[in-house]
């Protein structure tokens, strides 16, 4: 929404990450696997670059969407698509959610 009104996207950054893993949850039953695995490469960067170690409740729900991310998208797919992410800006991760976001509509 910030986006759509011309503001610069920034924030909490855990946050973001966060909402990133969950976008990331919502494409496999899309079978959306690459973009799920960009998005989860982009969620993890972010957190690497804080330091930020995510709580047992949140690595389990990140394994679970991952495997199923893997499964859509076998290697060496999977690690390609994750790498990609882990190098996107932080503008381009938030386009690439919405685009899931946009087709939800």
């Amino acid at each position: 929404m910030a986006q759509e009104r011309g503001y610069k996207v920034t924030g909490d950054r855990i946050a973001i990450s966060y909402s990133l893993d969950g976008f990331a949850a919502l494409a496999v039953p899309d079978g959306r696997g690459e973009l799920g695995a960009k998005l989860a490469g982009a969620a993890e960067h972010m957190r690497e670059a804080m330091n930020f170690h995510t709580e047992p409740a949140e690595r389990r729900f990140r394994e679970t969407y991952l495997a199923a991310l893997k499964a859509l998208l076998p290697e060496p797919g999977f690690s390609a698509a994750y790498e990609q992410g882990s190098r996107l800006r932080l503008e381009e991760c938030m386009m690439l959610a919405l685009t899931l976001a946009a087709d939800e509509k």
